[in-house]
């Protein structure tokens, strides 16, 4: 089976958003901002790299597990943080974030494997990233099942965005 179909058979399986993702979209309350400033500022790149790559226009070329056929409700910066505080990522951790997808993208130059960040693919890149990350630095992390739940994805599916990042940084 390829990966194109299992992505379609994945994405058609996948529960509707919830309504702590609906909620989510509510202005942060400002004690959560400055909790998490780092997070934001992540966030903020995210959401600059997001526009910039809609903005280029680049034909998507070969699927891969980071697109989605429907661009998220949620916006980059919400799932960020959610996503971050409720998968464990420490602060100091959110810059790793960035250098992690500035790699997944040199590898994918490198490989001529084609890997634009827009609407489509950001939430997927983001969460790979999130998940790597955290089972690297800490010790005790969530398991992949619980993440899925906290993503708003299936198990499966999580599975497959992982072990795709993973081959592009060369693991």
């Amino acid at each position: 089976m390829s990966t194109h179909h299992q992505l379609r058979q994945l994405e058609a399986a996948t529960p509707a958003p919830s309504q702590s993702l609906e909620a989510a979209e509510q202005p942060l309350p400002e004690q959560l901002l400055l909790a998490s400033s780092k997070f934001y500022q992540v966030s903020r790149v995210l959401r600059h790299l997001v526009d910039t790559g809609d903005a280029l226009n680049v034909p998507q070329g070969e699927l891969t597990p980071f697109h989605s056929l429907t661009v998220p409700e949620i916006s980059i910066e919400w799932y960020f943080i959610l996503l971050a505080i409720n998968s464990g990522l420490q602060e100091e951790q959110s810059v790793v974030i960035l250098i992690l997808i500035e790699r997944l993208c040199n590898n994918a130059f490198e490989n001529q494997t084609p890997l634009s960040i827009n609407s489509l693919s950001a939430h997927r890149i983001v969460l790979g990233t999130v998940l790597v990350c955290t089972k690297f630095y800490n010790d005790i992390y969530y398991s992949n099942s619980d993440i899925a739940t906290i993503s708003g994805i299936v198990v499966e599916e999580l599975n497959l965005i992982e072990r795709y990042y993973l081959q592009m940084l060369g693991y």
